[in-house]
């Protein structure tokens, strides 16, 4: 988020290509923990965005998970899980607030790529990926660090009890 433009956009480019998204962008808007509008009720301070990566073509909302699992008892009638509420989001708002988007994509990122399920029917692309894949990608600014800090992350934090 806070790199340069040239290594934000090199290290976007290497992920869209990994998630087979469209790699053809000049530039790039990185963001963390970000409230969109509630698709329920359509005030702010709805759900909390993890991370987002927006370019001229494609807007990915993601959703990250270590050892946690996707929200349920989501949404005003609590019927809905995180996932459904960002599918809803995007349905509801996004061609509006983004009209030059063609690619809108919600990102699962957990320990074993397991955050998007069959039970999603939405043509909004649902994509996952694992914390080794992403911070596997070299061209990341600060890769030997998060290398050394997911070792010690997955070693203290019980995760290899997860996978």
């Amino acid at each position: 988020m806070y790199s340069d433009s040239h290594s934000a956009i090199n290290f976007t480019k290497k992920l869209f290509s990994i998630l087979q998204l469209d790699t053809t962008f000049t530039a790039v808007n990185v963001w963390l923990w970000r409230r969109i509008l509630h698709p329920d009720t359509g005030v702010s301070g709805g759900p909390e965005i993890d991370f987002g990566l927006q370019t001229e073509n494609t807007l990915v909302l993601g959703e990250a998970k270590w050892l946690s699992k996707v929200g349920k008892m989501q949404g005003k009638k609590q019927d809905k899980d995180q996932i459904d509420l960002r599918i809803e989001f995007i349905d509801k708002y996004g061609r509006i607030i983004w009209p030059s988007i063609n690619e809108y994509v919600i990102m699962g990122l957990s320990l074993d790529k397991s955050i998007m399920t069959e039970k999603y029917s939405t043509s909004i692309k649902l994509l996952d990926l694992s914390w080794d894949e992403i911070c596997g990608i070299e061209l990341h600014p600060k890769y030997e660090s998060i290398q050394r800090y997911l070792k010690w992350k997955k070693s203290y934090s019980g995760a290899s009890n997860h996978l």
